[in-house]
């Protein structure tokens, strides 16, 4: 069973917390910060949910598993990970993961793996090669546009590049450019 618990920070604002106990009987805690308290229920649902599925060797609801891959903080899957309730996120690197899909196309023409990569360097030369897919935004990616412009390459570059983009990262803020 998980509980959630409020505390008052230093600023007088309400920060919530959930707390469970793990298989070993141990009680662990995530903390959720200043969000609503349904948020809290919500997320103490969700580990509930996880607890019964590790407990009872059941599987997990899907609502559950959309909100572990899509929307739960990456603290709280590390906490989650750490007892055992879920794994561990895979952490990749914007450039090995490009990297990893330009050598997986074995069906491109060589000049499209020329511009895959010409694409790739222009978001390492921006972001970095050490740059985690998860830590990209929206407003990053509005970023990199911008500085495709102010490099002053030409507006089909530009559209090619952001293309290449929108096409090999594959998370949801991508599609939004």
């Amino acid at each position: 069973m998980a509980s959630v618990q409020r505390q008052k920070d230093s600023k007088g604002k309400w920060r919530y917390r959930v707390q469970f106990y793990d298989q070993t009987g141990r009680r662990q805690t995530i903390w959720l910060g200043r969000v609503s308290e349904q948020v809290a229920n919500e997320v103490a649902g969700h580990v509930e949910h996880l607890i019964d599925a590790v407990k009872y060797s059941t599987a997990v609801p899907a609502k559950t598993l959309e909100w572990l891959q899509d929307h739960a903080p990456e603290k709280a899957i590390e906490r989650l990970a750490e007892t055992g309730l879920c794994a561990a996120r895979q952490r990749s690197t914007m450039a090995a993961f490009i990297e990893e899909y330009i050598n997986s196309r074995k069906d491109a023409a060589p000049n499209t793996v020329r511009n895959f990569k010409s694409s790739r360097q222009k978001l390492i030369d921006f972001f970095g090669v050490e740059k985690f897919l998860h830590d990209i935004s929206a407003g990053d990616a509005d970023d990199w546009r911008q500085w495709l412009v102010n490099k002053n390459y030409s507006d089909s570059t530009i559209s090619k590049t952001v293309k290449h983009a929108k096409h090999f990262l594959p998370w949801p803020s991508v599609r939004a450019w």
